[in-house]
């Protein structure tokens, strides 16, 4: 229903006579190794990674297929699928994605360098992430806004894209480019 604005519930008649589509999106698998063992995560929107209040900024090391991309110190980073391009990603400096799109953007939040800026990976890639505390620095996890899960210095977390799409009832009747045109580009009155 988010496609819809407040004046057009009169649409959701739709679902009944069938004059409705499908959207399929992109889900993330997240592993999370701790020295406590191995939990696992789905997320439609993001996975964020985010310093404690009052802890010092750790550094962030994130590896593609094994390979490092980057490492920097940040107050935290976002990964998130091309769903959630358009909610936290987008409020902290990333671009905008198509939801038809198969890959996983990375975005940084307040990095401590001018050099580091948002990435965009493959969906067939496998990003992993581990930091290192400063002076006793902290970190959680959140999976698609839900609460935080401590991540300690020396444990690892790793993101896929996921073998599971969700599909979205589509009633809204608009394309994707025109809705971000509507919600997002227009100044507010």
């Amino acid at each position: 229903m988010s496609s819809l604005d407040c004046d057009e519930t009169d649409r959701l008649s739709a679902l009944k006579n069938g004059g409705y589509g499908f959207s399929r999106r992109m889900m993330l698998d997240i592993s999370i190794m701790s020295r406590d063992g191995a939990s696992r995560h789905s997320a439609l929107n993001d996975v964020v990674l985010f310093k404690d209040t009052y802890s010092k900024l750790p550094e962030y090391e994130v590896r593609i297929n094994g390979d490092t991309a980057t490492k920097f110190r940040a107050d935290g980073v976002i990964f998130s699928t091309p769903t959630g391009s358009t909610a936290y990603a987008l409020s902290a400096g990333g671009p905008i994605l198509a939801p038809t799109i198969e890959c996983i953007q990375m975005t940084p939040l307040c990095a401590h360098t001018l050099f580091n800026r948002p990435m965009i990976f493959s969906g067939s890639d496998t990003v992993s992430v581990s930091f290192k505390g400063y002076e006793g620095s902290s970190v959680s996890i959140s999976v698609d806004g839900e609460s935080g899960i401590a991540f300690e210095d020396g444990d690892e977390i790793v993101i896929k894209r996921s073998d599971v799409k969700l599909d979205l009832i589509d009633i809204g009747g608009r394309s994707f480019y025109s809705a971000v045109s509507e919600k997002l580009m227009t100044p507010l009155k």
